[in-house]
């Protein structure tokens, strides 16, 4: 039923007065601030929701107005009452301007947002950054709060995304009941909270979207402060090292005393060598996938793999650039050098010709067999709470080293190309990375006691 003129104007008047009502609340406690302090107001206005501000408006009008009709307004407000006003017409132009200035959409300021960006990403981690990390991330939160204009942004618009980040699934591309649902259907659904997104993966996308945001406002482009609701995220409950767990003896044993290598059942030479060289060098996944056969040097007669970005190739910081000496074991009992000199022979000219360059590096193709062919057909890292993968040798050989208690930290961290922890300007800043004769002796230090080269079948492909 539509609504009479009568009942339509005691509505209007109900609004009016509810506004006034709410302005005059907000008048009475900006008269408690300091209206010399500016940093102060600023907060105090930041703070402010549209509807705060509509009422503020409505009720600084009529202040206007009746001024003089008005005594109990006049005993509530304080002798600075006139700087207050003017404070808060000054504020209401420039909030009125600000919000009629023409401004672009968030998936607009995100393209710009992206360009810029990219300028200090480094043009071989842009892509990945991009791709990987900011892009979707941010795209999610504009998808949660709709590709309205940067000055149309609220902290309200904020607090919604990440309540409904709570909410969301994980792998809601790949799971069926979730992949074809819109981000309101996905709310509605009884979702279970072993389904719901991981602490880590909400904090790393609340970690974007600040950035974002922190952006839009530094360039002009919305209020400040709208990343405040996605700060202080709940503490870890569990410590670095062990969100990935080292191999054991037994691990250790399943790895590498299996059918695969006894009897040589690999593919490509990737699967036969990268985890060999992941447990006597400690060195990340894609720094062994990416290497070239020139990588591969002598130096006074020891062996060593030269880790470095050359050609299109990544290492993850400066301190990963390295020459890690190489184990005894792989020259001597697995015949590595044999395996790199008929790569030469061949005129080939990467370690592992099979891998194949990606968005993420050479890794991917080897990552994927690694974790869900290998580890999964020699049962390791399958018991619930275990988080073993490829990654663990590094765990397991910097923790070798550890329980030797003879050897200084800075060695393992120049051998893994970790940055050195040291408490001193004498070893942080005019201390020398330790000869390449000094990091044989320490990788020659490492024994893997529990396990029988003799049986494993040599590379001959």
């Amino acid at each position: 039923m539509e609504k009479n003129n009568y009942e339509w104007e005691q509505e209007q008047a109900q609004e009016s007065a509810d506004l006034y009502s709410h302005g005059k609340y907000i008048y009475g406690k900006l008269n408690e601030l300091d209206p010399h302090d500016s940093n102060e107001l600023d907060e105090f206005f930041l703070e402010l929701s549209e509807y705060d501000y509509k009422a503020l408006t409505s009720y600084n009008d009529q202040l206007l107005e009746r001024d003089d009709e008005d005594s109990e307004t006049s005993k509530q407000i304080s002798v600075d009452s006139e700087t207050i006003r003017c404070i808060i017409a000054q504020t209401l132009r420039e909030r009125t301007a600000e919000k009629n200035k023409p401004n672009e959409t968030l998936k607009k300021l995100l393209e710009k947002f992206i360009i810029e960006k990219r300028r200090n990403w480094g043009k071989k981690q842009a892509d990945s950054t991009e791709h990987k990390d900011y892009r979707p991330k941010i795209g999610l939160f504009i998808e949660i709060v709709g590709n309205k204009s940067g000055n149309q942004l609220e902290k309200r618009d904020t607090v919604h995304y990440k309540e409904t980040m709570f909410q969301l699934p994980k792998n809601k591309k790949k799971m069926k009941k979730y992949r074809d649902k819109s981000i309101s259907e996905l709310l509605e659904m009884n979702i279970p909270k072993s389904d719901h997104l991981a602490e880590n993966t909400i904090t790393n996308n609340f970690n974007k979207v600040a950035t974002f945001l922190k952006w839009c406002a530094i360039n002009d482009y919305s209020i400040p402060n709208l990343e405040h609701p996605l700060h202080n995220r709940k503490k870890r409950k569990s410590i670095p090292k062990d969100d990935r767990q080292i191999f054991s003896e037994n691990d250790l044993q399943k790895l590498f005393m299996n059918d695969y290598y006894e009897r040589m059942v690999f593919e490509e030479s990737n699967q036969y060598w990268i985890p060999l060289l992941g447990l006597f060098t400690g060195a990340r996944e894609n720094e062994l996938c990416q290497l070239y056969v020139d990588d591969i040097q002598n130096e006074g007669g020891i062996w060593f793999i030269d880790i470095n970005d050359n050609k299109d190739k990544r290492i993850k910081s400066l301190y990963a650039k390295r020459k890690v000496p190489i184990h005894s074991t792989l020259i001597n009992k697995l015949h590595f050098l044999d395996y790199v000199e008929k790569l030469k022979i061949k005129g080939k000219d990467r370690l592992f010709p099979e891998l194949k360059n990606s968005r993420d590096g050479y890794g991917q193709s080897f990552s994927k067999w690694f974790n869900r062919t290998y580890r999964k057909n020699i049962d390791v890292g399958k018991k619930e709470g275990e988080k073993k993968n490829f990654h663990s040798f590094r765990h397991s050989l910097v923790n070798y080293y550890k329980q030797l208690g003879n050897v200084d930290e800075y060695r393992v961290s120049e051998l893994v190309g970790h940055k050195p922890e040291t408490t001193t300007i004498t070893y942080g800043l005019y201390g020398k990375i330790e000869s390449l004769k000094q990091r044989k002796e320490l990788v020659e230090l490492f024994k893997v006691d529990c396990l029988d080269f003799k049986k494993i079948r040599l590379w001959k492909k």
